[in-house]
């Protein structure tokens, strides 16, 4: 692996016609055929279809022998709920109703994996750049103006954060950052960002993009480097607390790093939904890199644990997708 955190990664400069540069034409001809398959796709899940695995089967390269306790109350007592479509094994906690993935890939393993200057790891950061999406599979659904696109929704979501923070917000930080397209949004509203991320490869390249103050590391990492000593409005963890294997401890962090009155989002795919009624074991979320599967009890319990009180909760039964805001009291 290259040593990211001395600099010493060459970074290719995007061309001339990367849509992030804003220099993008509006419409091309193949976006019409774009349109097509995303009207033909929607058409197909409505109708109860699983999404494509091929990309999560790809990556399947690594020893499943881990069998983790708990991460709500430490309790080894699990019970199988179910068997995932690539084969990942979810189970319940038999105290506290919290679902995850076990056994799964050692966190050494795993982490070294997103750390190491691989191919894998410079497509999925190179197809976010270009295409807007990490997986192969969606390059062909990606609009030219996907940017434009991308950039209005999340300055849209920032908007909403500072609506539901309710006072004057300086500084967010987003866990679990990618590329940085939330980041580079808020920057051009005017805040102070920072972020964290476990992709060296995809770190290197905001940096180098965007300036952007993010640390190749988890959470607790970030605030080591701040000596603890560190007051945010907002921190962000959008598709994140699935992936992480330590979900308690990072909302601990983030509770330490906001001030008072600070709010926390947090947004995941839940196992109570009408999505998860429809698709069961099939559903492409329940996937082996998703290592916990919340529902909204156990979530908000998880919050509540780290010291949030919880403002407001939105259910997207469609997709699956819940969301969350706590504020620290």
């Amino acid at each position: 692996p290259q040593d990211y955190a001395a600099g010493k990664v060459e970074i290719a400069v995007l061309g001339n016609e990367s849509p992030m540069l804003g220099n993008s034409p509006w419409l091309r001809p193949r976006d019409f055929v774009v349109l097509a398959r995303r009207l033909w796709l929607k058409l197909n899940r409505s109708y109860g279809l699983a999404g494509d695995i091929t990309d999560n089967l790809k990556d399947m390269q690594f020893a499943f022998d881990e069998y983790p306790a708990c991460e709500s109350c430490g309790s080894t007592d699990v019970r199988e709920v179910l068997v995932a479509a690539d084969g990942n094994r979810v189970v319940e906690c038999e105290h506290c109703g919290l679902w995850f993935t076990s056994p799964r890939v050692s966190e050494d393993v795993w982490k070294g994996w997103l750390l190491q200057d691989s191919e894998r790891n410079r497509e999925f950061t190179e197809n976010r750049l270009k295409y807007g999406d990490p997986l192969a599979r969606n390059i062909p659904l990606s609009f030219s103006f996907w940017w434009r696109i991308t950039r209005w929704r999340n300055q849209r979501h920032a908007r909403e954060l500072l609506r539901m923070h309710g006072g004057r917000v300086r500084h967010i930080h987003d866990v679990g950052c990618g590329v940085g397209f939330f980041l580079k949004a808020c920057q051009e509203m005017g805040l102070s960002v920072s972020g964290n991320d476990l992709n060296g490869y995809a770190v290197k390249r905001m940096r180098e993009l965007f300036g952007f103050d993010v640390l190749i590391g988890e959470l607790p990492d970030f605030l080591e480097q701040k000596d603890g000593s560190c007051e945010f409005d907002i921190v962000h963890m959008n598709d994140f607390i699935e992936h992480t294997y330590h979900p308690l401890r990072d909302l601990k962090c983030a509770h330490q790093m906001l001030s008072p009155g600070g709010l926390v989002y947090i947004r995941t795919f839940f196992v109570d939904s009408r999505k998860f009624e429809q698709l069961g074991d099939k559903w492409d979320m329940l996937m082996w890199n998703h290592v916990y599967h919340f529902s909204e009890k156990s979530l908000t319990r998880l919050i509540e644990q780290a010291g949030f009180g919880v403002k407001e909760i939105r259910r997207h039964e469609d997709t699956g997708i819940i969301e969350v805001f706590g504020i620290k009291p």
